[in-house]
């Protein structure tokens, strides 16, 4: 059978989250705030917490707190980790839409276009998807950059958000005035739209399955 290394590793990194105490947990929390931001690569994210999990346990066996071990430049250790790992690329960034949470939304929308009756919007939102995509992964590109490149942590997630805001804004005026134009696009059924964002996402996931398996060849967690 077709090993899940990322799911195995998260799995395991659950388990063994959940037996720490609650200041470790916070802490483990505010540091992969750091992390997720410095990779796309959700293998790699989780091989991290597995090397923080690891800490919290030892400075355990020392009868201490993580952050007690890591003392109070801790927040800088965090970032020094994130920096370390694979950034990742457009297609690690593409596997994270093989996620189940993306599973109800997806289906939400099928059945409401459906409901509705509004097929030819069904087609609008198949033509739009790609700048979508194309967009979110810009914006996610240029929040990246914000992250790596500014020394102060206030500075940078303003900068963040500010991006997102604008990009976002221009997008939905984009989608308004493609709107327009709907009645020109043709219809789709709802059943094909569904069989087609079906196998989007399972797709990502087989997608997703056989990358991180690669990344975990690269860099072993057991």
């Amino acid at each position: 059978m077709w090993a899940n290394e990322y799911g195995a590793l998260k799995k395991q990194n659950r388990k063994r989250f959940d037996a720490l105490c609650l200041a470790d947990r916070n802490t483990i929390t505010v540091a992969m705030e750091s992390i997720q931001n410095a990779s796309w690569n959700l293998y790699e994210v989780e091989r991290v917490r597995k090397d923080l999990i690891d800490m919290a346990e030892k400075a355990k066996e020392e009868g201490k707190t993580l952050a007690e071990a890591l003392g109070p430049d801790r927040r800088r250790v965090f970032d020094e980790m994130a920096r370390e790992i694979e950034s990742g690329d457009f297609v690690d960034w593409l596997c994270q839409y093989g996620s189940w949470y993306y599973l109800p939304f997806h289906a939400g929308v099928v059945l409401f276009q459906a409901l509705l009756g509004q097929t030819e919007h069904l087609m609008l939102l198949v033509l739009l998807t790609p700048m979508f995509l194309l967009t979110a992964f810009g914006v996610a590109c240029l929040r990246r950059k914000i992250w790596v490149s500014a020394s102060s942590r206030e500075k940078r997630e303003m900068l963040m958000r500010l991006v997102s805001v604008v990009v976002i804004l221009l997008v939905f005026g984009l989608a308004f005035l493609a709107m327009g134009t709907v009645e020109d696009l043709g219809t789709m059924s709802a059943v094909l739209y569904a069989g087609l964002d079906l196998l989007i996402f399972f797709g990502s996931r087989l997608l997703s399955r056989f990358r991180y398996n690669q990344t975990a060849r690269r860099h072993p967690w057991r």
